[in-house]
């Protein structure tokens, strides 16, 4: 994770993620999670949205930084990680840029914006009936939204004794995440419609839980320190 600074070296942001950014290998970039390091924790988040709320504009006219790639990537993805709500992306993003409301035209271009930054970072962009899906790329670049930890790992310890899960066919998955997930639709969509980077992080948790098994001294507050096992995924949620 990024190291705390001090507040009066807040402008170095897109310096600091670029930084983080030449950690990950470009063969890695296009993997789900990619950009989940690089998600600043949740006292620094705060930091970070001040610092787009003084120095970009959202109201009276739309003007990002255009300089700052890594900073709107990271907005999309830090977003997508700590308030991620099935088909409700604007409300929080709007309140996390300090704007009320952000008309249809002006959420159309920042979404245009962010993926001519992912693309020039070298980031996978989604598409879903032949567009581009702008929340479903930033998901994936960041893997399992915080709202979804609890249930995701139900469906870890299911696929832990369902060895087939890896090559069920798309609809084999999708019956099986229904049944599952009855009662939460908000789960079962998400894992149905980011199956691959949810694939990514079921195989984590398995090496994590392997990694365990193996060493009996280690402990969770060990897995924190992985990439893809945040810790706010063991703080925030029960």
């Amino acid at each position: 994770m990024i190291p705390i600074v001090e507040q009066n070296h807040i402008e170095n942001w897109e310096d600091r993620l670029e930084t983080k950014l030449r950690e990950v290998a470009q063969s890695d970039r296009e993997k789900p999670g990619a950009m989940l390091p690089l998600i600043p924790c949740r006292g620094e988040w705060e930091e970070f949205l001040e610092y787009i709320r003084s120095e970009w504009r959202f109201s009276n006219g739309y003007a990002v930084r255009q300089d700052q790639p890594h900073c709107l990537v990271i907005l999309f993805g830090g977003i997508a990680f700590y308030e991620y709500d099935e088909n409700r992306f604007w409300p929080q993003f709007e309140r996390a840029v300090g704007n009320q409301h952000l008309p249809a035209n002006q959420r159309q271009e920042i979404s245009e914006d962010f993926v001519k930054a992912a693309r020039k970072l070298g980031l996978k962009i989604q598409q879903r009936e032949h567009r581009m899906d702008y929340v479903g790329s930033a998901v994936y670049h960041i893997g399992v939204p915080l709202s979804m930890w609890d249930g995701f790992l139900e469906i870890c310890e299911w696929a832990l004794w369902h060895d087939n899960w890896k090559d069920m066919s798309s609809a084999e998955w999708a019956e099986v995440i229904t049944k599952r997930t009855s009662n939460r639709p908000r789960l079962r969509n998400f894992l149905t419609s980011n199956r691959e980077a949810a694939a990514a992080f079921i195989r984590e948790m398995h090496d994590a839980r392997r990694i365990l098994t193996d060493d009996e001294s280690l402990s969770i507050n060990d897995l924190k320190q992985a990439s893809l096992l945040r810790p706010e995924y063991f703080d925030e949620v029960p």
